[in-house]
């Protein structure tokens, strides 16, 4: 076991004896044995373990026991305790993901804090087929049948070589301690399902079951990155990325054939399903502004594109108030105001990032905010109510256009859609005697 880890090691490049590395350890026998392993090859590794509080005493024995390892192989230990259930409950989501979410969350936060070149779990050959299945019953398509990589980015799962019953084996023959987590032994989970009850039948059909899917996952892991090398052709093709919005071309998107199945794996990195692909194409001749989601993303059917930003990038501000005769801002957006007398023999700004409007028209303050549905004003030059929304389609703008577009207001009355066109009511005329300047830059 301890050359094979080795040659594993070194033959896919996973770290080096150098590297700093933090080893997320539960206190099971795949993570012990990995703990086992780095003190045995004298890594330069500290642990990491989180206390779920899923299991009560047991949660605390299994930190305790952990803690006291580390200590006997002189190891440093961090720990951190979650109240996964009062947090899964608030984010009306699973215990199971929610769990994953906290630990790789505080795994990272570690990493950048500590300095770790790479963060070691102790996946094995039996957890990449049971994700196999997993990822099979939940159509993920090919990027999903590929199995669990070696190496992600600062993610090293240096177990993979070994079977679970070759790494109780060891365990046994090394006399390493562990502790078992009961819920393992329960159905309630999918995971859990798949290993107690689907493999165990393929292998009464088939003793050779397990060996031989995990050969079809090695195939299908090399067709996956011979097929994301002309994803990334088609990708560089239609899709671009302005700061956190991306935008996929919808005139190049058209022409591909089978369009639900290339739109999918364009479109599923950011959490979107083959079902919200039928939505999506269904959409494509309808009217611009159909908003579809996932778990994480926000996409968005605009005029000759499908945007896609991340949950939250496009949340309102709360409005902000502008005080006084004069002042500055520098968020949402740098925005400067004051007053001043009304000269008639000068000009008006004509420009559209420094107005004047009559201060006595005005209210105590304004305040600076974003477009709501119902919004009307009345343009500058017109007599006549104008919806806001009508007004950011003449201009063509994009959902997330108008979503971003700072509003200025007199109590419930727009006085200024900042970098377009002022309300008509507030405008400068013969009866002014003072303005406000205001400016953006």
């Amino acid at each position: 076991m301890v050359q094979r880890f080795r040659d594993f090691v070194n033959n896919n490049t996973l770290f080096s004896k150098e590297d700093k590395l933090l080893l997320a350890v539960s206190g099971g026998i795949d993570s012990m044995v990995l703990l086992w392993l780095a003190h045995h090859l004298k890594l330069n590794c500290e642990v990491a373990h989180c206390n779920f509080s899923l299991r009560d005493d047991d949660s605390i024995g299994d930190q305790k026991f952990v803690e006291a390892t580390c200590l006997r192989y002189g190891i440093g230990f961090n720990t951190i305790t979650f109240d996964t259930h009062k947090v899964a409950e608030e984010r009306k989501e699973s215990t199971q993901m929610v769990a994953r979410e906290l630990r790789y969350s505080w795994f990272n936060k570690l990493r950048k804090e500590k300095g770790f070149d790479y963060i070691l779990t102790a996946h094995h050959r039996d957890d990449e087929i049971e994700t196999f299945f997993i990822n099979l019953t939940r159509g993920s398509g090919l990027r999903g049948l590929k199995g669990i990589p070696a190496k992600t980015d600062y993610l090293v799962r240096p177990l993979l070589f070994a079977w679970r019953k070759e790494i109780e084996q060891f365990a046994e023959l090394k006399q390493i301690e562990w502790r078992e987590d009961r819920s393992n032994a329960s159905d309630d989970y999918l995971r859990n399902k798949i290993r107690h009850q689907l493999i165990p039948v393929l292998k009464g059909l088939l003793p050779e079951a397990a060996s031989r899917t995990s050969l079809s996952i090695d195939l299908l892991r090399f067709a996956s990155i011979e097929f994301d090398h002309h994803v990334e052709e088609v990708t560089r093709g239609c899709v671009t990325q302005i700061n956190d919005e991306i935008r996929i071309d919808l005139n190049r998107i058209r022409s591909f054939d089978r369009l639900i199945y290339w739109l999918y794996e364009l479109i599923s990195p950011y959490g979107f399903n083959l079902s919200n692909c039928r939505s999506i194409v269904r959409s494509i001749d309808e009217t611009t502004g159909k908003q579809f989601y996932s778990l994480s993303h926000r996409l968005i059917r605009e005029r000759d594109y499908l945007s896609i930003t991340p949950k939250g990038s496009n949340r309102k501000l709360e409005p902000v108030i502008l005080n006084g005769d004069e002042g500055i801002i520098s968020h949402p957006i740098a925005l400067s105001w004051r007053l001043l007398p009304y000269d008639i023999t000068k000009s008006i700004p004509k420009g559209k990032d420094r107005i004047w409007v009559d201060y006595d028209k005005i209210g105590a303050s304004l305040t600076l905010g974003y477009w709501e549905e119902g919004d009307w004003f009345i343009p500058f030059g017109m007599k006549g109510r104008k919806k806001l929304s009508d007004f950011f389609t003449d201009l063509k703008l994009s959902r997330r256009e108008k979503e971003s577009t700072p509003i200025l207001r007199s109590g419930n009355e727009i006085v200024w859609i900042i970098g377009y066109r002022i309300d008509d009511r507030f405008c400068v005329n013969s009866t002014t005697t003072r303005v406000l300047e205001l400016s953006v830059s």
